[in-house]
């Protein structure tokens, strides 16, 4: 993934196949995202450090052997996440800034897309009670 389409790193991460491995990512819930593309690997964790804060984290990964400066350029390598966390961040803040208003009224959560934090809470609140009960 770059602003232009092509690649970001000179060197392949590995030999697979006709060398065109498209693009592979998957999410860890509730705050982890990995890509990985023919040349390089990101990797995105979100961790909330108080109400209302939130420490980002991405990595890149590239070719053990690639040299910065020679085998890629790191500000074309991270300029299309960076851009993409910025706009989360954006998206994020507004959503907070509409939480601590006063006209905001919580309500449930969606059993359509919010599957997933719902079996975290699910999780989290039978793991609470079981601490509590001292099981």
């Amino acid at each position: 993934y770059t602003m232009d389409g092509t690649p970001a790193v000179n060197k392949a991460l590995g030999r697979v196949g006709d060398g065109d491995v498209g693009t592979m990512w998957w999410g860890v819930q509730p705050n982890c995202f990995n890509h990985v593309v023919g040349d390089y690997a990101f990797c995105f964790q979100a961790w909330p450090t108080s109400t209302g804060e939130t420490t980002v984290t991405g990595k890149w990964f590239v070719h053990q052997d690639a040299v910065e400066g020679v085998d890629y350029n790191l500000e074309r390598l991270i300029e299309v996440w960076t851009a993409t966390n910025d706009q989360d961040r954006a998206l994020a803040e507004n959503n907070q800034r509409g939480v601590r208003s006063i006209a905001y009224a919580p309500g449930p959560y969606s059993q359509v897309t919010e599957q997933l934090v719902l079996r975290l809470m699910d999780w989290y609140c039978a793991a609470a009670a079981g601490y509590l009960r001292g099981a």
